[in-house]
């Protein structure tokens, strides 16, 4: 619900109206799953009108898919400003797709948030030097031998 259905209203405990305010959001819970998300594509095309002068029209394209969503649940508490009143409390969801669906791990430690991502590295031993090599290098950065050979 908008903010300016909460400012029309009358608190219930002192019939005051417009003092009813947000005082607090938090977060209930936390879900992933799937969930449908509509894409829209805009293409323009330059074509002569009746006249004969060009005119650009636009056409949109909508497609929907099945992607990983990340539903967030949350509790919105409002409070009557003039007599400090609880008056009510709503809860409301938002969806947002996820892109990294699942490949950044998350924990909390204590009041910290670490986030750790799952990185995998190839590595090579260097025939001439020994020297553990990314695969994505061509020479060995110690001796400068080629990689692969």
């Amino acid at each position: 619900m908008s903010e300016n259905y909460w400012k029309n209203l009358r608190c219930k405990y002192c019939n005051s109206k417009g003092q009813i305010f947000p005082v607090l959001k938090e977060e209930v819970r936390t879900e992933h799953g799937f969930g449908n998300i509509t894409r829209t594509q805009v293409s323009e095309t330059i074509a002569p009108d009746v006249y004969g002068k060009p005119m650009a029209a636009q056409h949109r394209t909508y497609t929907q898919e099945r992607v990983p969503v990340i539903r967030t649940t949350y509790r919105m508490v409002y409070r009557c400003a003039q007599c400090h009143s609880f008056v009510d409390s709503r809860e409301f969801t938002t969806e947002t797709e996820d892109f990294l669906q699942g490949r950044t791990l998350s924990r909390e430690v204590g009041r910290e948030l670490v986030n750790e991502r799952v990185v995998e590295k190839l590595t090579v031993t260097c025939k001439y030097c020994k020297n553990e090599v990314s695969t994505s290098n061509k020479k060995c950065p110690v001796c400068a031998a080629p990689i692969g050979s």
